[in-house]
């Protein structure tokens, strides 16, 4: 993950998805997805680190179609995901998005997003992509870059 300085953080904010997945549960269900977590300790210097990250993978189906979303969460709010539909012959769309998620109510507003996406990727091969990146880009700070 280009441009991710992991910082040093107890995870709270890892925490607080996990608690949201689980309030939202109910919800993403009934959207049809299916949704799987781990949690991840990072190894810096050949022992475990205080960097925690959340790993999701959610998994659904478009019109018979199989949609794959991961998601990467860190407890200093770096956010890495990667969605994308099959199609007859190799992927039908994909769309990558990363940064710190820095919208206010944090946790919540992530899973907000993650509901958003699962939504934007059940409408049209051409607008699935434009309507994943309008979700993500709305929350993602990206830094200072070099022009």
């Amino acid at each position: 993950m280009k441009g991710h300085a992991a910082t040093r953080h107890t995870g709270d904010f890892v925490e607080d998805v996990i608690a949201c997945i689980q309030k939202r549960s109910r919800s993403i269900k009934h959207r049809g997805a299916k949704i799987e977590s781990e949690r991840v300790k990072e190894i810096e210097g050949g022992a475990h680190s205080d960097i925690e990250r959340l790993d999701l993978h959610i998994s659904y189906r478009v019109a018979a179609s199989k949609v794959t979303f991961r998601l990467r969460v860190w407890g200093d709010r770096w956010v890495w995901g990667d969605i994308r539909r099959r199609g007859k012959s190799g992927w039908a769309w994909s769309a990558t998005f990363e940064g710190r998620f820095a919208a206010t109510d944090g946790a919540t507003n992530l899973v907000r997003n993650i509901e958003a996406t699962i939504d934007a990727a059940s409408g049209s091969n051409e607008e699935a992509r434009p309507q994943i990146e309008k979700v993500w880009k709305a929350h993602l700070a990206q830094g200072p870059r070099r022009v």
